[in-house]
């Protein structure tokens, strides 16, 4: 288990959820980065959600993952273009706000710490563990 950094230089969101889902998280994507104002922020979406912030979001970069694609061909092209993307791997932090086991995977794969639900999938992997707060639903 990788431990979080002393100093976050980078922020890094995978929600590859439906769209509707990456929308509702618009709001924790907006307290984050109110919260680690000089980190830089970035986003690993389906296609169709990246596309749908593009340009209305204030990340670093949108990266898609899409899951219709080879997983082995997927997990390499976003690992690819986030390692390009990120000021440093030892100040970045994963976030993993949905439970599906291949975004469990593929945050295992990106190596980077990460924080997720306590019922996420893999996530006696994760450097930290948060319950989860939404009672009715996710918004």
């Amino acid at each position: 288990m990788k431990r979080l950094p002393a100093a976050v230089t980078d922020i890094v969101w995978l929600q590859t959820s439906f769209i509707g889902d990456v929308v509702l998280s618009t709001g924790a994507f907006a307290l984050a980065q109110a919260r680690f104002p000089d980190a830089r922020h970035h986003l690993i979406a389906t296609p169709a959600a990246a596309a749908a912030l593009a340009g209305t979001t204030g990340f670093a970069s949108l990266i898609p993952f899409d899951k219709k694609s080879g997983a082995a061909a997927g997990f390499r092209a976003v690992r690819r273009r986030l390692d390009a993307a990120l000021a440093s791997r030892a100040g970045a932090v994963l976030l993993q706000p949905h439970r599906s086991h291949r975004s469990g995977f593929l945050a295992r794969y990106l190596g980077l710490p990460a924080v997720n639900y306590r019922e996420s999938a893999w996530g006696g992997y994760a450097a930290a563990r948060v319950p989860r707060v939404a009672v009715l639903n996710e918004a």
